[in-house]
């Protein structure tokens, strides 16, 4: 049951990016930009934006893969920008 919850999620979500509309998915903004997957979001107590490079995949056109890989943390951005922070001095 959870798996197709999860499916039916995912296929919305990618349905969205598609039309070029922006998401907001457990708590992370993500838009895509030209061929950029741009994700803003709350890391490490900042405010921070990250640019991936788009992975071609079968979910209307986006790769499921590379999805649950930038949740995770696992994949590495192209570059980030930090908006803003705490700093301890």
């Amino acid at each position: 049951m959870k798996i197709k919850q999860y499916n039916a999620l995912t296929d919305n979500l990618f349905r969205q990016l598609a039309k070029g509309n922006s998401v907001i998915y457990n708590g992370l903004l993500l838009k895509v930009e030209e061929d950029k997957l741009v994700v803003k979001g709350k890391l490490q107590n900042k405010d921070m934006e990250l640019h991936y490079r788009l992975k071609e995949g079968d979910h209307y056109g986006f790769s499921k893969e590379q999805f649950k890989n930038i949740v995770a943390a696992r994949e590495k951005p192209m570059f980030s920008v930090t908006l803003s922070g705490r700093f301890n001095k």
